[in-house]
């Protein structure tokens, strides 16, 4: 079971089309947060993720420098071995992004993603890496322009919404590879009841309406249906995300804060 980040930080099929409607975006400060979170499938705890949040100055801008670890329970270790780690660098008053680093270390499978602004050309930059037993290989590289999010900020975005049901939010996300259009839609409200207890949340669907790249149609199509429930009441956590998969579902949850 691959439980890369990657298919809870940008997701969702295409659906019907919508009138995409302004939403209004608080300042909600992330600085000083640790948050964990369980990740498994179908019911099974099967990782962990922590997540830290500091503020920094990069490029004489306040930042906020998020780090997400996560490491797959050692028990399944034969069957899934996953150590990932993510890091971004996004500016505090929009999460714009400075840079994006992504190591994926699953099973055999071993990549580095890295997105640096290039301030001189207002372009984001992106370089990645796989890394194999007997070689190292530089897979082509990605660009975008400097507006765009980078999927952890994207992710963090969303709290900062403050939508009504049935209003969706448009924003642009690059991932270092390809660019994408996503939209988030507020379903409904839903009392959702978690380990931490109950709460009052936003449903939310994000979904991919466009990707870059010739075989793009076929790459939105293949992404499955997920949902986030986001707390109503200040700091927004995330409490829950559900994804599907090929079989049952992949879900994350909230455990600490």
């Amino acid at each position: 079971m691959n439980l890369s980040l990657r298919r809870l930080l940008i997701f969702a099929p295409p659906l019907a089309a919508f009138l995409a409607l302004a939403i209004p975006v608080s300042a909600l400060d992330f600085a000083g947060e640790n948050l964990t979170y369980e990740f498994g499938w179908s019911g099974i705890s099967a990782a962990t993720a922590r997540i830290a949040v500091t503020k920094v100055i990069d490029r004489s801008v306040p930042c906020y420098q998020i780090v997400i670890d996560l490491q797959g329970q050692p028990k399944l270790d034969w069957i899934w071995k996953v150590r990932d780690r993510i890091e971004t660098v996004s500016t505090v008053a929009d999460l714009q992004c400075h840079r994006f680093f992504f190591q994926q270390r699953e099973a055999k499978f071993s990549l580095d993603t890295d997105v640096r602004l290039d301030s001189g050309r207002q372009m984001l930059i992106g370089s990645r890496t796989r890394y194999r037993p007997d070689k190292t290989q530089t897979l082509a590289p990605g660009e975008a322009p400097c507006n765009y999010f980078d999927p952890l900020s994207a992710l963090f975005f969303v709290r900062r919404l403050t939508p009504g049901v049935g209003q969706s939010q448009s924003l642009k996300v690059f991932d270092g590879k390809r660019s994408h259009d996503l939209t988030y839609t507020t379903l409904a409200e839903e009392t959702i009841v978690t380990k931490l207890g109950s709460f009052i949340t936003w449903k939310v669907q994000p979904r991919i309406v466009r990707s870059s790249g010739k075989d793009d149609a076929s790459k939105v199509n293949k992404v499955r249906t997920a949902y986030l429930w986001v707390d109503k009441n200040e700091p927004h956590h995330i409490v829950r995300i559900e994804s599907e998969a090929f079989v049952g579902k992949i879900f994350a949850e909230l455990t600490s804060r």
